[in-house]
């Protein structure tokens, strides 16, 4: 779990995670703990694996967050989003 991240494009989809899921923020990090962080925050971060998560339409329009958010992923990209941001990841 250490070597995960979870990026959003927003900051209140990154805190219901963080609330729902019990996960943290880079500085609270700790053994076993995810790191959740809005694209912004983890610029400059790498994890082995990332979960881009931008679940609305309107997230595809996002070019940078997007761009920003995977390519933090060194080994693997898991993107939770809708249709529309797959189609501009070229995913779908």
């Amino acid at each position: 779990p250490a070597r995960i991240g979870i990026v959003t494009i927003h900051g209140n989809d990154r805190d219901e995670l963080r609330r729902r899921l019990e996960l943290v923020a880079w500085e609270d990090r700790g053994d076993g703990s995810v790191v959740c962080e809005t694209f912004r925050r983890a610029k400059g971060l790498e994890f082995d694996t990332v979960i881009m998560v931008a679940p609305k339409a309107q997230d595809a329009a996002e070019v940078t967050p997007l761009y920003i958010g995977v390519s933090r992923a060194v080994s693997e990209l898991i993107v939770v989003g809708s249709p529309a941001v797959a189609d501009r990841l070229g995913i779908a």
